[in-house]
């Protein structure tokens, strides 16, 4: 479950709130994703990934706060992709992402960075 970069959300997300996404993001974690099967047997191991541009728009924070949101609330573990990769000097955008994550109740051992290579500042 989760949402990539603001170019590829879909339409209906700009009439969301934080609320509201984090309790859709709960219900795949908790009750099943209702696409997966007739029963919606199937859940979300994971909340993410969730995408987030070099500069971050109102609309990819939204999302990272609701996800940060759910994790705090189902213990699932949250993963986001920040873009420019390995090496890109993200670090003070990782830092900024992390801050949203524990103001939103999140632990920061539950949280993965993707493609963030083998560098860390």
């Amino acid at each position: 479950c989760g949402h990539g970069v603001t170019a590829a959300h879909p339409a209906y997300l700009a009439s969301e709130t934080v609320e509201s996404l984090a309790a859709a993001f709960r219900l795949e974690v908790v009750g099943g994703v209702v696409e997966s099967d007739e029963h919606g047997t199937i859940r979300a191991g994971v909340i993410g990934a969730i995408g987030v541009s070099a500069d971050p728009t109102e609309a990819e924070m939204k999302v990272v706060a609701a996800a940060a949101r759910a994790h705090a609330e189902t213990g699932a573990a949250l993963m986001l992709h920040c873009a420019g990769g390995a090496g890109s000097g993200r670090a003070p955008q990782q830092h900024a992402l992390l801050d949203v994550v524990q103001r939103e109740g999140g632990s920061l051992s539950r949280v993965c960075f993707l493609n963030a290579g083998t560098w860390c500042e």
